[in-house]
């Protein structure tokens, strides 16, 4: 099945593939991720990343997730385009489905939760989502929203990815005068990583020239 939909040379077929498996008495959706894409090339020694690929080259990455335990609802994500898909039904009925136009963590946390459908994986990685959309907040001066956005991030942060969330937040709170929050902030991001107090050194003199 994946070599024709691959294979490109039907027009007619492409999209996704449903697995289903059958354990204690009952069907089961079964959880896969897929990435479609063209011939790669890696050049050079090392690690290479992969990666998902756009929408440009004609990629796609498909997340199927297993169905929820009560047989009602099951969901897929198609990354390239921030599209989810939910198949729900009501009274034993065909599954219906419902679009969202979500990235996956979004249609993760908005939808999915709602339904009770498990996730044991993740193709999109929190803590830069919200350290990227933290920080187009702060360019607009929207700095109570990047507030938010960069507490999420250090919620899911590990190691270096600690002190940036840290030290981002810091950021915000010191263009909002919060002196005591920022301090905290810069305090624990250096204790994690030294190397950025530098970029501290220049957020205040930055703050001072204003």
């Amino acid at each position: 099945m994946d070599y024709v939909i691959e294979m490109g040379n039907v027009q007619s077929v492409g999209g996704f593939k449903v697995s289903v498996g059958f354990n204690n008495g009952a069907f089961n959706f079964v959880r896969y991720n897929r990435i479609y894409r063209g011939n790669i090339s890696l050049l050079g020694d090392g690690e290479h990343t992969i990666g998902h690929g756009d929408a440009s080259e004609g990629a796609y990455s498909v997340h199927f997730f297993e169905g929820a335990s009560n047989y009602k609802s099951v969901a897929l994500h198609i990354r390239q385009a921030q599209l989810g898909i939910l198949y729900h039904r009501n009274d034993n009925g065909l599954l219906k489905s419902n679009l969202s136009k979500y990235d996956e963590i979004d249609f993760i946390d908005n939808v999915l939760s709602k339904y009770q459908i498990p996730v044991q994986v993740l193709t999109q990685d929190r803590v830069r989502k919200y350290l990227s959309e933290g920080k187009k907040y702060f360019d607009a001066k929207k700095n109570r929203k990047s507030s938010e956005l960069f507490g999420q991030s250090l919620i899911h942060a590990t190691g270096k990815e600690k002190a940036v969330s840290l030290f981002y937040l810091g950021l915000a709170q010191l263009n909002m005068n919060n002196r005591n929050m920022t301090m905290f902030c810069f305090n624990e991001a250096v204790k994690i990583d030294p190397a950025i107090k530098t970029s501290i050194t220049i957020a205040f003199q930055n703050k001072t020239h204003k």
